[in-house]
């Protein structure tokens, strides 16, 4: 893997709610100011070409209750992408496949015993991809999915 130009580490947290289609609630939180809390990551802005993207699952509750989420070993069952062109209204519909637009992204790693996520985003091709973000809450478990959106750079 090439080396990135700059790297954004991406906490997922993962909540109970019943109302959510998969029975949790992910929120992101990341110091680089790019990352919403819905998980939208917007490279728009950003000059920087090659750009890694971290995400790190934290554990669920606390005490004798908690759990730990992991991503699949498979890195391209952990993450899955689709285009969603810019004219077209919110919310992007969630890839339904493990879609992986060779020229966009690349270099995909699971690590850390599963709890970590790393690629890079080439950041170069001034699209936007709706993608679904994809662990499981116990071994042998089903995945459990959120669908942001992550937008590169319009320059």
């Amino acid at each position: 893997m090439s080396q990135p130009n700059c790297t954004i580490a991406i906490d997922v947290t993962l909540s109970v709610n019943a109302g959510k289609p998969s029975g949790y609630q992910f929120s992101y939180a990341s110091d680089s100011g790019i990352v919403r809390a819905d998980g939208r990551i917007d490279l728009r802005n950003l000059e920087k070409e090659d750009v890694e993207l971290v995400f790190a699952l934290q554990p669920i509750g606390k005490g004798n209750g908690r759990s730990q989420p992991t991503f699949d070993p498979d890195p391209k069952q952990a993450i899955w992408f689709a285009p969603w062109p810019v004219e077209l209204p919110l919310p992007a519909p969630c890839p339904t496949s493990n879609g992986h637009p060779n020229s966009a992204f690349k270099g995909f790693k699971v690590e850390g015993g599963g709890t970590k996520l790393r690629f890079i985003d080439k950041n170069n091709d001034k699209r936007r991809y709706s993608y679904a973000l994809r662990c499981i809450m116990a071994p042998g478990g089903k995945p459990v999915v959120d669908d942001p959106l992550i937008i590169n750079k319009i320059r």
